[in-house]
């Protein structure tokens, strides 16, 4: 270190010292724990904020994924941008950077291009999205661009006035207008029409879905009437994402999945949909709407892909303080997309998509079965507990456990540990993470889901979980039917193992196998 010396440059000195002690201590810290939360398997941005997931398409033999993205700093703040990335298998991306940007010719979306959906042109087959757009005095607008170059979707053209201005005289009359936004659209292919959905909430009134149709997406969009027949509860209804999905005893249901802006929760209903109503009708146990996922993920968006398969992806949020995120100079992530289908008995399937077992490293798994009890804990130590996958299954006599069963992961025997409990006769899945971290700048609460019993006990599994974990995510799927995802930080660095515990007298047998997961992101490491 070169100090040129002047007049009182030993006081100089030693401030220059004590900054060079501070950089040497801390700036390391601030840089190791940015790696050690960041994930390994996710679809994540560089660096910055980022969250909902917008307009998932296929196209030119590759998964397109736009996601909300900050290019400034990593807390929400306008102008958002559209990030972009693509994959050839849903699973191992190729980052593009910024696809949409605020303004650049259009006064509308000036503060911000808000989420969106994408599709093809029906004529032509040009790629188009509509997404909301935000001026500088906060209005809402319906956007259309496109896409006319097949230059792999980094470019779009704008249309110049939006394809929808404000909500109708008949929405607009009921209140005070908490937001209007969101736009996701289907082509119904027998009465050759589009139909585009809104979120809207009304002050003092709820949340619902507005539908328009219009023969093209340039517009002119008419606004037909809302999805529900009634307002829901809540604030304002965010993202809205409608779809079909049929069984294999060839039985249709659609699907309507909503982001409660109040709660910060996304939430779906099973029912079904009058074509000449052009109403949704939810079924008797969906008229109150159920969790998608009570942990972290928000803001779902869909896509059915060429093998005609229906995706879901989801943002997950963050739940550290905004000081804590801040410093590690990123937020948020994509979740792994989830197949979705519908069962039979007419529930809602949720699965992650099979391609993820391609991250597997045969070279480092293991497995094993093992007898426990209220006496004895099993504990396994998983030198890439941090990032892996893990498939359980517990099994025995639902009528001999009373008590709660279940696995720590992410533990370290002593300190820290996030708790995965299951009470056989209530059919609720927790994760505990009281003591999942021994930091204060994140939350510890509880998180908690009613897991749809197996459709069959013939094998004597009362539980079915495949749980990956990648660092600050534990995302946990219960039977194919249920997930919960999870944001926990710990600390230390041995808090990578499992340990399975049976709070019950009888003892209960468990199945597992443990993958390690690779990284898809060499150039993070």
């Amino acid at each position: 270190i070169y100090l040129k010396k002047k007049k009182n440059s030993k006081k100089k000195i030693k401030i220059q010292i004590h900054i060079l002690i501070f950089c040497l201590t801390f700036v390391p810290c601030f840089y190791s724990m940015n790696k050690f939360h960041r994930p390994k398997f996710h679809l994540i941005s560089p660096s910055h904020w980022e969250n909902d997931p917008n307009g998932p398409i296929y196209f030119n033999n590759h998964y397109h994924m736009f996601f909300q993205y900050n290019s400034q700093s990593a807390v929400w703040q306008d102008p958002i941008h559209w990030y972009h990335a693509t994959s050839p298998n849903l699973v191992n991306w190729t980052r593009l950077g910024v696809s949409l940007k605020p303004g650049n010719g259009s006064k509308y979306d000036v503060n911000g291009c808000w989420s969106g959906s994408a599709g093809f042109e029906r004529d032509s087959n040009v790629p188009f999205i509509l997404y909301t757009g935000v001026d500088y005095e906060n209005n809402e607008y319906q956007l259309r661009a496109y896409n006319d170059n097949s230059d792999f979707l980094t470019t779009w053209t704008k249309q110049s006035e939006p394809v929808v201005s404000e909500p109708p005289p008949s929405i607009s009359n009921l209140g005070n207008i908490v937001g209007f936004r969101d736009p996701s659209f289907w082509w119904d292919s027998s009465s050759k029409v589009w139909n585009l959905l809104l979120g809207i909430g009304v002050e003092n009134v709820g949340g619902n879905a507005l539908l328009y149709q219009s023969n093209n997406s340039s517009g002119p969009w008419v606004y037909k009437n809302t999805l529900l027949d009634g307002f829901l509860n809540i604030t304002m209804l965010e993202c809205p994402d409608f779809f079909n999905l049929t069984n294999s005893n060839g039985v249709t249901k659609w699907v309507f999945i909503i982001s409660n802006d109040g709660l910060q929760k996304d939430q779906y209903m099973i029912g079904d949909f009058d074509e000449q109503t052009l109403q949704f009708t939810p079924d008797s146990e969906y008229k109150i709407q159920k969790p998608l996922d009570p942990g972290s993920i928000y803001a779902a968006k869909s896509m059915v892909d060429h093998k005609n398969r229906r995706i879901l992806f989801g943002w997950l949020q963050e739940d550290r303080t905004k000081e804590a995120y801040n410093a590690t100079g990123w937020a948020g992530m994509q979740a792994i997309p989830k197949l979705l289908t519908l069962t039979n008995d007419l529930r809602l399937s949720i699965q992650p998509i099979p391609e993820l077992s391609g991250l597997r490293d045969i070279h480092s798994q293991m497995s094993g079965s093992v007898n426990v009890d209220k006496s004895n804990e099993q504990r396994i130590n998983v030198e890439y507990g941090n990032q892996c996958e893990i498939l359980i299954n517990f099994n025995g006599n639902i009528d001999t456990f009373q008590n709660e069963f279940g696995v720590d992961v992410l533990s370290d025997f002593n300190n820290e540990e996030t708790k995965i409990l299951f009470n056989a006769q209530t059919n609720v899945l927790t994760v505990n993470r009281q003591n999942s971290s021994l930091s204060n700048q994140d939350n510890h609460s509880s998180q908690s889901i009613t897991v749809q019993a197996r459709n069959s006990n013939a094998d004597n599994t009362l539980l079915q979980l495949q749980i990956f974990i990648d660092h600050s995510v534990v995302e946990i799927y219960a039977n194919d039917l249920s997930i919960i995802s999870s944001r926990v930080y710990p600390t230390l660095n041995d808090s990578t193992n499992i340990s399975f515990f049976n709070n019950n007298n009888v003892n209960m047998k468990i199945n597992y196998t443990i993958y390690k997961l690779d990284s898809i992101w060499p150039e993070d490491d």
